[in-house]
């Protein structure tokens, strides 16, 4: 075919289109991609305000199995009992009223106080192990500034720490710390989702978890504190720490000024 004016304007037209399409794929795909989510989604989350008031620890182990690969998934499936309820008594009566290692004075799981994170990983390995379950051991790491770190650098280890257990299967369990005047209360839930990138100079990230106080997945971001927003009591525990905005979750005091109050995030447990 010759190269009329009009073939001319129709090659342009076909290289346009396919320019669009190809760009059209790659914002598509952007949006696919945008995500890194826990590997069974559409999973039962344990609602703890059925069975205990301060069974968020073992709740959310119980989550975290659920919300994972097929090899994770039998954890929870190996756990006698028919209810939520069944299988929380289980894992509390059989493994929680071990002592601790940390405070031989102490068992790992209180009814009056729950369990602490470390507890809860030397729990979960004790289950995963006593049951020949061939998984890979937990491990507590905790978010904290280093010797030449900043608050920046912390952002971005974390997100990559967090983003490789849910890639990898497992939803990381988090210890968020409820910091109020004078007070510091606990509480542990399951990530849901993250970003699967975030920019180098990025201030903070969105994520989504499963909050046992309900069993419902909800929202919040995980930034760097800005301590000029708190009074110095608190300020002073955000100095090595990342803080979370949780707007959705009730463990904040809906009636006590933000400026008495602030949320952090301590440690995971991941594979």
């Amino acid at each position: 075919m010759k190269n009329t004016p009009t073939t001319t304007l129709l090659k342009n037209a076909i290289a346009i289109l396919a320019t669009a399409s190809t760009l059209l794929c790659l914002t598509n795909c952007s949006v696919i991609s945008g995500n890194t989510t826990a590997p069974n989604p559409s999973a039962k989350a344990v609602n703890q305000n059925t069975i205990h008031k301060n069974g968020c620890g073992i709740s959310s182990l119980i989550n975290a199995y659920r919300f994972a690969k097929p090899k994770w998934q039998k954890a929870s499936q190996a756990i006698p009992g028919t209810s939520d309820a069944q299988k929380f008594h289980h894992i509390t009566k059989n493994f929680g009223y071990t002592k601790s290692k940390y405070t031989p004075t102490t068992r790992r799981w209180n009814p009056n106080s729950g369990i602490s994170s470390i507890n809860l990983k030397d729990l979960a390995n004790e289950y995963q192990n006593t049951n020949n379950l061939k998984l890979p051991q937990l491990k507590l790491t905790t978010h904290f500034t280093q010797n030449n770190d900043n608050h920046t650098t912390l952002l971005k280890r974390t997100h990559l720490h967090l983003k490789s257990s849910l890639k990898s299967g497992f939803p990381p369990i988090l210890s968020i710390k409820h910091l109020k005047t004078n007070k510091i209360e606990g509480h542990l839930v399951t990530l849901y989702q993250l970003p699967s990138s975030i920019p180098s100079n990025a201030t903070s990230f969105p994520i989504k978890y499963i909050d046992p106080l309900g069993g419902i997945i909800k929202q919040g971001t995980i930034h760097i504190p800005n301590t000029t927003q708190h009074q110095k009591s608190i300020a002073k525990y955000t100095k090595r720490t990342l803080a979370m905005n949780l707007p959705q979750s009730d463990i904040t005091n809906k009636k006590q000024p933000k400026t008495k109050q602030i949320i952090v995030l301590s440690s995971s447990i991941t594979p």
